[in-house]
């Protein structure tokens, strides 16, 4: 009876001390909130937040930003370039606590460079003609691109389609590697331990693929050569 009782006693400890942190946390809000034009590259730097890209409705960019009054936020346009920095300074973050740069681009916008140290890369229904992506820890999942360079150490990363007119990179450490359709694009694999699924690539394509993984499994449903 007294064993039962101590439990009970921790859980009402742990319930008090989460329902406090819930209460006092700031609450997320929108940051920023910008359109830019005639914008050909973005670099994007964020810690500890989701990274994620849509289409945009016109031929503008769009950066929206939701976090707390805490963080730190710094949008810096040049010429036909934008550079967006963010960073949490919560060190605690529940439930609601959704930190995220939302970038809007329209289809085959040049060029994204993205590094986040903790939080997922997403793009959605929009074609991206180069992106270079890193997390650290997290997932980043690509719709459709012509040419990647991506690395995560501790998250898996899914690809739509990989259109090519140039060589790419995949390497994750202890992720898996998911692509849907490579379009023009042999294959070089390296894997430790993991095992790969790939078509059989009969004719010579104009650039490479090349895939690295430590312990990951590695699939690849179909290929096309070029049209």
């Amino acid at each position: 009876m007294k064993k039962i009782n101590s439990i009970l006693v921790v859980l009402v400890v742990i319930s008090v001390i989460i329902l406090g942190i819930l209460f006092f946390q700031d609450k997320t809000k929108k940051l920023e909130d910008r359109s830019y034009k005639e914008i050909e590259k973005i670099i994007v730097g964020v810690d500890s937040a989701n990274i994620n890209i849509y289409k945009s409705l016109d031929n503008n960019v769009r950066v929206v930003i939701y976090g707390t009054k805490k963080d730190n936020n710094e949008i810096i346009e040049g010429s036909k370039e934008l550079t967006v920095h963010y960073t949490s300074k919560d060190t605690v973050c529940f439930l609601k606590c959704n930190k995220s740069v939302d970038i809007y681009v329209p289809d085959n916008f040049p060029e994204l460079r993205i590094t986040t140290t903790t939080g997922d890369i997403y793009s959605s229904d929009v074609i991206v003609n180069s992106m270079n992506a890193f997390s650290q820890d997290g997932n980043i999942i690509i719709d459709k691109v012509q040419n990647v360079d991506v690395d995560t150490t501790y998250g898996d990363v899914s690809i739509k389609e990989i259109n090519a007119n140039d060589d790419s990179y995949i390497k994750t450490n202890t992720g898996d590697v998911n692509i849907s359709k490579i379009i023009n694009l042999d294959l070089n694999i390296i894997t430790e331990f993991g095992h790969k699924v790939v078509p059989v690539i009969r004719n010579e394509q104009d650039y490479t693929l090349k895939i690295e993984t430590n312990v990951g499994i590695i699939n690849i449903d179909s290929h096309e050569d070029k049209s």
